[in-house]
């Protein structure tokens, strides 16, 4: 029998960063009970963050107690795992195979309905570990590669050998240019290059036929467009939270969903590179789902300013409270009276140069927008 723990330099680690973690993310996560105002960007986010923060937390509290706890074990006959949560086990003769990636090796059972055992590459001798599976059982990955190929011949019939290669030298230079194009509009924050951007991601996978997927995958020749999406989809909606003033966010969603159904569409019909035969593939699936997501809202949201052409309505307003917020960015917040269809005293963020302009008690013009898609916005003059 022999036992693997976590090394020491990744237990040093977790039990320094894993306080840290719990400290940071536990913080964010009781700001609405704290005394005194929310900040409006957590106020308008929460529902996002608030989950995140909590799984970061319980993440944390995880990971120290799997510094003392965790263990892989290879027992005479069987091979078993004990987490924070679940000790799993699998006799020899019920093991299919195993996959190795950049942080988990994998033991896949025969049975199905029979958990799969995972163990961190950062286990003291993992590669001892290995070396044992290799020995005794066949590497999955390998398998899935050589499927991979079949499935490329198998969409590719009518080609010849030389027009694969081809079309798959043009499908890498494709993506090729769109991680730069995706990188350069995150640099520059082009609106009109961060909404096109994913919509050209969108036609170079439908345009390859199969040979662009959305996803990385381990020893796969094909390339993919992950960052491509990532960078733009995620760049949009955070400009269109902190930039864009809404009256009512309803009024965003009932545009943005109908959007992101019609893009789902297409993303996922015809040759999407997506299998849905495993449940990895269904999490991957909701993934891209997700970017798809945060790129509608961002994107509506972004639009129905950028495009609005109606005259805006002005009212007056007081400046009752002035708050700097710093952290690794420095915001800037002016508390308001009630004011049009605001009833209540709020905070509305507002540039550095806003900040300085207003003092406590001065009057100030908010002006209101219908919006192009109907979506009312506001703004500080």
């Amino acid at each position: 029998m022999k036992t693997y723990r976590i090394s020491r330099p990744y237990a040093a680690i977790i039990l320094v960063g894993a306080p840290l973690l719990i400290a940071l993310f536990g913080w964010m996560l009781i700001q609405p009970l704290l005394p005194g105002p929310l900040d409006p960007f957590l106020a308008e986010t929460y529902w996002l963050f608030g989950p995140m923060a909590a799984v970061l937390v319980l993440t944390g509290v995880a990971g120290i107690i799997d510094v003392f706890n965790g263990r892989f074990v290879i027992d005479e006959d069987r091979v078993y795992a004990v987490s924070v949560i679940f000790r799993r086990e699998l006799l020899f003769n019920e093991i299919l195979g195993f996959t190795v990636d950049d942080r988990y090796i994998t033991i896949k059972p025969v049975n199905r309905n029979r958990k799969k055992i995972k163990i961190s590459l950062s286990y003291a001798d993992s590669h001892e570990i290995v070396q044992w599976l290799a020995d005794r059982y066949p590497d999955l990955d390998l398998e899935n590669a050589s499927q991979e190929d079949d499935d490329i011949i198998s969409f590719s019939s009518g080609w010849s050998q030389e027009e694969r290669e081809t079309r798959l030298g043009k499908a890498v230079k494709v993506v090729r240019v769109l991680n730069v194009t995706a990188i350069l509009v995150m640099q520059v924050l082009a609106l009109t290059g961060v909404i096109l951007t994913p919509l050209a991601v969108v036609a170079a996978v439908k345009w390859s036929g199969g040979l662009i997927r959305y996803n990385e995958r381990k020893y796969s020749v094909l390339p993919h467009v992950f960052f491509a999406l990532l960078f733009p989809c995620m760049s949009i909606c955070l400009r269109s939270i902190l930039d864009y003033e809404l009256i009512e966010y309803g009024s965003a969603w009932r545009v943005a969903l109908p959007v992101l159904g019609v893009l789902l569409i297409v993303v996922f019909s015809g040759r999407s590179g997506f299998r849905f035969s495993k449940p990895v593939h269904y999490v991957e699936a909701a993934v891209i789902a997700a970017f798809f997501l945060a790129y509608s809202y961002g994107t509506v949201t972004a639009l129905n300013a950028a495009l609005d052409r109606s005259a805006p309505v002005e009212y007056r307003a007081i400046v009752t409270g002035k708050r700097i917020s710093s952290g690794k960015t420095t915001s800037y917040y002016l508390e308001l009276s009630p004011w049009g269809p605001r009833t209540e005293k709020e905070e509305i963020f507002v540039s550095s140069d806003q900040y300085e302009e207003y003092g406590e008690g001065e009057e100030l013009t908010v002006s209101t927008q219908n919006g192009f898609f109907g979506i009312q916005w506001f703004y500080v003059d």
